[in-house]
């Protein structure tokens, strides 16, 4: 785990598992440090050495103000962690979707000052902000490596298994700041925008569509890793494909259906 400030950092060695969040997660518990980084501290009175104390990262650094709105996001992970006995693929992919009380489905109404306000998969309320892209990573001796990626918030997307190293296709390699009818996270943006008009009544149909199409790709995965590079251009055109008839079923006001 690398935590920085600037040009200044501490790092912390995993040794089993760990979760991180939006907020300092090592204190005096570092393994490593850069060079000066305890006397840069106490130079602008963010620390003050003394003898036995061992130089403490996030009390020297982070500003505690903003610490709240992350607290619940972390201590979930840590639960999430405690809890499974090793976690797989898709129960990495749940806990990426998680909100709370909500499951996996955004539930507006929560006010910033609840610690239960920022959820795992984040959104504008009340965060200022949300969940741009998730991943999990596939670590082994196995090849490829594959990385599972979601395009904007995962509660309303799929996770599409990349094999890290592969030919990306175009849709993929596209995206600014500004909205591109080419880039597939611009495309699964709007999606996800038109679901959260209704999320508790939109979501649930919308995550039966991909949640059982993920389901075949895990199968597909175990069945021909290999085959998992030559398969993403078709796989991005078949979600792609699939948003725009979640879209048109949701303007018909007609619930998510299988297939396409």
């Amino acid at each position: 785990m690398l935590e920085t400030s600037g040009r200044h950092w501490v790092a912390r060695r995993v040794r089993g598992r760990a979760a991180v969040s939006n907020l300092a997660t090592i204190g005096d518990d570092w393994d490593e440090a850069s060079s000066g980084i305890e006397a840069y501290a106490a130079e602008r009175g963010w620390w003050t050495p003394a003898p036995g104390r061992r130089f403490d990262f996030r009390a020297a650094f982070e500003n505690p103000e903003p610490r709240y709105r992350a607290e619940a996001r972390y201590d979930a992970s840590c639960r999430f962690l405690a809890a499974a006995g090793r976690p797989d693929v898709p129960e990495m992919l749940r806990h990426l979707r998680d909100h709370y009380d909500g499951g996996t489905v955004h539930r507006p109404g929560r006010k910033d000052g609840d610690p239960e306000g920022w959820s795992v998969c984040m959104h504008p309320t009340p965060a200022t902000g949300a969940t741009a892209a998730s991943m999990v990573a596939e670590l082994g001796a196995e090849r490829p490596v594959i990385a599972w990626c979601a395009q904007t918030t995962p509660c309303t997307s799929v996770f599409l298994p990349v094999a890290v190293g592969a030919e990306l296709p175009d849709a993929l390699t596209r995206g600014s700041g500004e909205p591109d009818g080419r880039s597939a996270w611009w495309l699964m943006k709007a999606l996800g925008d038109e679901v959260m008009t209704d999320s508790v009544g939109r979501t649930p149909g919308v995550q039966d569509v991909w949640h059982a199409w993920e389901g075949e790709l895990l199968a597909e995965v175990a069945t021909d890793r290999a085959a998992t590079g030559r398969n993403l251009a078709r796989r991005v055109a078949r979600m792609l494909h699939r948003r725009e008839a979640l879209l048109k079923q949701m303007a018909a006001g007609r619930p998510a259906a299988h297939g396409g």
